[in-house]
């Protein structure tokens, strides 16, 4: 019996005090600093860095003068633009004087690259540069690299309320037309961030087609509507979600409205979409739309509201 209970107490303590000794392990290595971790020194900013030699290190917008680790610093006898995967992402590959550190040489291949991103995004240090990390451009499923010219295809469910009595409407959106896609130095660089915020990194031009349908008896049996949509926007990085631009924001699409027992009239849309990448070539789309619609008796314009939710492929 007392052998028992010994056991018992010790299978006890090896369930509860075990996994937070392993768990407090993990932690502590998830904060513990990269061996890639140093810091340009410029006149006026110390700025995150990452060793990618012994004599060789990487920093995403500016040149300093020199870079130093925790034990040594050397300074910058040159400098190169560079992109993945031979640094971690667009910017500055900078070669010092002597050696600074202890590191291998960065991995170009997928899995190593991918690795060493995720080393690099767990270490506090880079905190102010991980958004600059890129993808590997052999991390593609279908072999296609980022930048190109590409089709996209959408098609949405699509709910809304047309004007003032609010009537409900049902039906469905499908675009197709071409999709401008280009990572590259100028998102990250400072000097030309206003083309990050007004066209971003993903310009498409497409054809869009929409018919809504009265869930009740109304006015409006049913609007259909055909029309060419300018959208620019910028994937979040190191996530799978892409917002749209200032200017895809501000910019209507414009075009023809068909409603039963009228001529044809006009309308212009402004949207708000928000794209999920479940893969790098489709995903999840949400759309928030506000219309004016030409009125069917032809006596000024109605709003519709509209919320679409379906899938993408580019």
């Amino acid at each position: 019996m007392r052998r028992f209970a010994l056991a018992f107490w010790l299978g006890i303590l090896v369930v509860v005090i075990a996994p937070r000794g392993a768990r407090a392990q993990m932690e502590a290595e998830s904060q513990a600093p990269s061996p890639r971790r140093a810091t340009g020194m410029t006149v006026d900013a110390n700025l995150p860095a990452v060793l990618l030699e012994d004599d060789v290190a990487w920093e995403p917008h500016r040149v300093p003068l020199s870079v130093c680790t925790a034990t040594r610093c050397a300074p910058v006898v040159d400098h190169e633009r560079c992109t993945v995967p031979t640094c971690p992402g667009p910017g500055n590959l900078l070669r010092l004087g002597q050696s600074v550190g202890d590191v291998s040489s960065w991995p170009t291949s997928v899995g190593g690259f991918n690795e060493e991103i995720a080393e690099l995004t767990r270490d506090p240090h880079f905190s102010g540069i991980s958004y600059a990390f890129g993808y590997h451009p052999d991390l593609d499923d279908d072999g296609d690299d980022d930048e190109g010219v590409f089709l996209h295809t959408g098609l949405l469910a699509t709910a809304g309320t047309l004007g003032a009595g609010g009537g409900a409407l049902l039906g469905a959106t499908g675009s197709i037309g071409v999709l401008v896609a280009a990572r590259g130095e100028r998102l990250y660089d400072n000097e030309r961030m206003h083309e990050t915020l007004f066209f971003g990194d993903r310009m498409r031009l497409m054809v869009r087609g929409g018919y809504l349908a009265a869930l009740s008896s109304q006015s409006t049996d049913f609007i259909a509507n055909l029309g060419l949509a300018f959208e620019a926007e910028n994937r979040i990085e190191g996530s799978a979600w892409a917002v749209p631009t200032l200017i895809s924001v501000f910019i209507p699409e414009l075009g023809a409205t068909f409603r039963e027992g009228a001529s044809p009239g006009f309308y212009a849309r402004f949207s708000m979409p928000i794209r999920l990448h479940v893969t790098k070539r489709a995903g999840i789309e949400l759309r928030f739309s506000v219309t004016a619609v030409e009125r069917i008796d032809d006596q000024g314009v109605e709003g519709l509201l509209t919320f679409s939710l379906g899938g993408f492929r580019q």
